[in-house]
């Protein structure tokens, strides 16, 4: 017996139905590991890494098999004001990629990832920094940031509010912990001057090697700052208003 129209049309529409739900699902889809794999990843990835460090996750792209995702902790003593001594576990902000060479995983600079295998990895560096008091934002886009030679720093800036974080470290000496001052290591915002001229900075106002918190910069790009600032010194010393606190990821 012929199948009835209705039923003809009821198997077209699944056909129909079933064909869009292939064209729409995601063709780049990262996978776990192997033993194998997970093994010689790990141990790339923690080649020459300070103790305390630890990986959680690793994905393979599925788009280029030579290339993975590490997401991982790192004992980042909390930074406080004043400094403090203890440990935290602190996730980075993003994953580090590795890429196979050999029989070896190195880790590999973002920029000379392909779009496709930063968008299988979930490689999107993003921030969460908090400012509070006198200027209140929140910064998730990743950070613009410059190391050469004994100079660092990073920036973010909210164009809808008009206002601007700097970080600079004039010298530069490796990765880790620099005190929040008014000079060589310090922070400053502008508020609706696009940037130009800052109104506001770490430090103590009346002594600028006295710091009012502390920037922390990590090897894998991103880095944690948390501190106070004032008003930029004029006639007078002001208090902190102001309070910088979170991390900062490099696009």
């Amino acid at each position: 017996m012929a199948p009835s129209r209705s039923r003809i049309a009821s198997i077209l529409t699944l056909a129909a139905l079933l064909s869009l739900s292939l064209a729409t699902a995601p063709a780049d889809a990262s996978r776990a590991p192997t033993r194998a794999e997970a093994k010689a990843i790990k141990k790339g990835f923690l080649k020459a890494r300070p103790a305390g460090t630890k990986v959680k996750r690793i994905r393979v792209s599925t788009v280029d098999k030579r290339f993975s995702a590490v997401t991982y902790t790192a004992n980042v003593r909390e930074l406080e004001r004043p400094p403090a001594s203890s440990a935290k576990a602190k996730k980075a902000p993003s994953p580090v990629v590795l890429k196979k060479s050999g029989a070896k995983w190195k880790p590999v600079a973002s920029e000379k990832l392909a779009k496709k295998v930063k968008s299988d990895l979930k490689e999107k560096p993003a921030s969460s920094l908090r400012i509070s008091g006198d200027v209140n934002a929140f910064f998730t886009q990743p950070a613009s940031c410059t190391r050469s030679g004994d100079f660092y720093s990073a920036s973010l800036y909210d164009r809808g509010a008009d206002i601007y974080l700097s970080i600079q470290i004039n010298r530069f000496r490796g990765f880790g912990f620099y005190p929040a001052l008014s000079v060589r290591s310090l922070a400053s915002l502008a508020v609706g001057n696009s940037g130009t001229t800052p109104q506001y900075e770490t430090g103590q106002g009346n002594d600028a090697f006295s710091p009012s918190g502390e920037i922390y910069v990590d090897r894998d790009g991103w880095g944690i700052i948390e501190a106070g600032m004032s008003k930029i010194p004029d006639e007078q010393t002001y208090p902190e208003t102001i309070s910088v606190s979170g991390t900062f990821d490099c696009r």
